[in-house]
């Protein structure tokens, strides 16, 4: 069994950007595989809908970690594609380089493409002879439903159907009208899991100990406030990390690519804004702007 060594620069992103809240977006940019064999195509990347824009990192497999550092040795030359397997709709991708903070180098593939929630898409990446292909479904997106508090000073949002939470961010939208000032309050969250569906509680007094952290406010400061918004993330059953991630060094493990090595995925992300009522913020110093 040929073992493949792979460097990530970004595996604690990658990790913790599946399991964590208010993560650290993950990026395909920093995927660096190395092993003793040439010219086998790796590839990482996900889909990802509410935008156009999409990018997947392809590179060859090289026998030395030193990474490229001419942009004639990065290019790849392959061409990727993806089919929307209930259309047939086929979207090529376009190569293009990048430039890395150290000077090397590194071909990332592009594409105007939408992904619709619970289309299969097939990616097909192909290089002379080779060929590495994937199927990706994109989850759907739960409903987001407020619920009456169960404590004072406190919001409980309910997704549902939801079974498994990429990311989270809650977010504060302090002052009124084009002014207001986001303040990410992410450590305000508990997510409880019931079944298919994701109970979060938001507290309240946490929630004001971090805008006054972020906005160097005094507690007794009046606040006002636009709007609450959390944002979710939720990705597809083929873009989960295993428990253990020091078993990104065997691709036999934890690769979904057909024909070569990598993971490729989809996410699904959904938004919820709301003003809560006075009596959920009684006591914090906050009121709603009109």
């Amino acid at each position: 069994m040929r073992r493949l060594l792979t460097v990530l620069a970004v595996v604690g992103v990658f990790a913790g950007a599946l399991v964590a809240c208010d993560s650290t977006e993950i990026t395909p940019l920093g995927f660096d595989p190395f092993d003793t064999e040439d010219g086998v195509l790796s590839v990482y990347g996900y889909l990802e809908t509410g935008t156009f824009d999409q990018t997947v990192r392809v590179q060859l497999l090289r026998r030395t970690i030193e990474r490229p550092r001419r942009p004639e040795d990065a290019a790849v030359d392959a061409l990727v594609t993806t089919e929307a397997l209930s259309t047939g709709a086929v979207t090529i991708w376009t190569p293009r380089l990048v430039r890395f903070a150290d000077s090397t180098y590194g071909e990332v593939y592009d594409a105007t493409l939408e992904p619709r929630t619970g289309e299969t898409y097939q990616l097909v990446v192909e290089r002379g002879a080779d060929r590495a292909t994937a199927e990706v479904t994109v989850p759907p997106m739960p409903r987001a439903t407020l619920v009456a508090p169960s404590a004072p000073r406190s919001q409980t949002v309910v997704w549902a159907p939801l079974t498994r939470i990429t990311t989270t961010r809650f977010v504060a939208r302090i002052g009124c009208g084009q002014g207001s000032i986001p303040v990410t309050v992410s450590d305000a969250i508990t997510v409880v899991q019931e079944g298919d569906q994701a109970r979060m509680i938001l507290d309240l007094d946490v929630m004001r100990r971090q805008v006054d952290a972020t906005l160097g406010t005094a507690p007794a400061t009046t606040l006002f406030l636009a709007e609450f918004l959390l944002t979710l993330t939720v990705a597809d059953a083929k873009w989960t990390l295993p428990a253990d991630t020091t078993a990104l060094v065997q691709p036999e493990i934890n690769s979904n690519i057909e024909g070569g090595y990598g993971r490729f995925g989809a996410v699904t992300r959904g938004f919820f804004a709301w003003k809560p009522d006075a009596a959920a913020l009684d006591g914090l110093a906050i009121e709603v702007c009109p």
